[in-house]
């Protein structure tokens, strides 16, 4: 038995799936099964059974799961310790961020940081998967809520950034004939995902009363449906204002304020150069664009 094995054991504990745990770690399924079964081997314990169609822990497996999950906190605080060591202005920083932030905002400047700044290696996770910067599974996030009243937790360093502003954007044509008031033909909306009160969203632009016609609970996918024509979308402002391809469908209502966005990292972390560094970048991304993000 070794640490990287019980690192293994911890992906498929979290996920209940060989499959997706192994594609979380970047390995193939034949071999993260044969390392589990290597190491249920060593320890001459069962420690998954498959329940309805995912893994559950065994006894056995509960009990290595509490004393891994103490390790992997151990082994994280030593490496923040050393990190917080370090004041050289390389290596890899690990950043967490939704797909359309990467593209709209922060890709178009990412050049000339890689110039300032050639030692640092920038690894952009854009997966839907929650990044636990405590747990150290990312160096520095972009965390967006609908939740108003929430706040960065005392255990994060944060700085807030503009809050994300949405309005209805249509396929050009579609949207200069809802905007003429020809006809309901086009006025058909597609849903996010369920996590973004969106009833409420389609309520502010008077537009609870409209049909859906598909939900995609990706932003950049919204946009793509918006461009064929699917439908109506309620887009950040950042995507739809950026798309010649797209045009704003006209309320009586301003852009709404619908998303808060902050970049956060580990306190630990606020003396190591190389990720303030990262985490002032991403934060000066979001501002430069700040008419954007708001739809001013």
């Amino acid at each position: 038995m070794n640490w990287e094995d019980l690192q293994l054991f911890l992906t498929v504990a979290k996920t209940k799936s060989i499959a997706e745990a192994a594609n979380a770690l970047k390995v193939s399924y034949s071999t993260l099964s044969r390392r589990i079964g290597k190491l249920e081997k060593s320890l001459g314990a069962t420690l998954f059974i498959r329940q309805h169609g995912t893994l559950e822990l065994t006894t056995e497996g509960n009990a290595v799961l509490s004393s891994a999950g103490k390790m992997a906190t151990t082994v994280t605080h030593l490496e923040r310790e050393l990190k917080g060591i370090d004041k050289k202005m390389e290596g890899t920083v690990r950043v967490t961020l939704t797909q359309s932030a990467l593209c709209g905002l922060v890709l178009p400047h990412l050049p000339d940081f890689q110039q300032e700044y050639p030692g640092i290696f920038l690894d952009f996770d854009t997966s839907r998967e929650f990044r636990d910067i405590l747990k150290g599974e990312a160096d520095v996030a972009v965390r967006i809520t609908d939740n108003h009243e929430y706040k960065v937790p005392d255990n994060l360093l944060g700085l807030r950034l503009p809050s994300i502003h949405v309005h209805p954007y249509a396929q050009k044509t579609i949207a200069t004939r809802i905007n003429a008031g020809k006809g309901d033909a086009g006025k058909t909306l597609i849903k996010w995902d369920k996590r973004i009160n969106f009833r409420k969203m389609a309520a502010y632009f008077g537009m609870e009363d409209w049909p859906v016609t598909c939900a995609i609970d990706d932003t950049g996918a919204q946009l793509a449906a918006v461009c064929n024509g699917v439908g109506v979308g309620i887009l950040p402002c950042y995507l739809g204002e950026n798309d010649p391809k797209v045009a704003r469908v006209k309320t009586s209502a301003p852009p709404l304020p619908a998303l808060d966005a902050w970049a956060v990292a580990h306190p630990d972390m606020r003396d190591v150069e190389k990720i303030r560094t990262v985490l002032r970048f991403i934060a000066g991304c979001f501002e430069k664009h700040e008419k954007l993000v708001t739809g001013a």
